[in-house]
């Protein structure tokens, strides 16, 4: 057996692998919901909330994790975004820590378990 023969197939079980992990772990966060617009997603938050500049930080979420932002709601956890999110190495944790830091927020008090918590204390800061 030449070296080409055993790593083809490890590369294409690793590719399946990757694809199906990524696709249940999307599935997981997705299942069952239809998308809603934004306006009404974040009018779950508190009465004098910035409507606006929450759905930014909804849609910079969305953005980030690669998910369209009318699917995500305000009490889904961190944890199954950083499930998806392990799929492609951090990639969405990046991109959310950079869109935080270029938007004036330099650090968490401590780590957001849902995103209605972000979304509250970026607007809080």
């Amino acid at each position: 057996m030449t070296s080409a023969e055993i790593l083809v197939p490890i590369v294409l079980v690793v590719a399946l692998s990757y694809f199906a992990g990524r696709h249940w772990s999307r599935r997981k966060i997705v299942q069952g919901r239809s998308a809603m617009a934004t306006a009404d997603i974040v009018n779950g938050l508190p009465d004098g909330t910035d409507r606006r500049a929450a759905e930014r930080v909804l849609r910079a979420i969305g953005e980030s994790y690669g998910l369209k932002p009318e699917i995500l709601r305000l009490d889904d956890p961190f944890s199954a975004l950083g499930a998806i999110d392990s799929w492609s190495l951090g990639r969405g944790q990046e991109a959310l820590e950079k869109w935080l830091k270029d938007n004036g927020v330099l650090h968490l008090k401590s780590p957001p378990r849902t995103i209605r918590d972000l979304i509250t204390f970026v607007l809080s800061s």
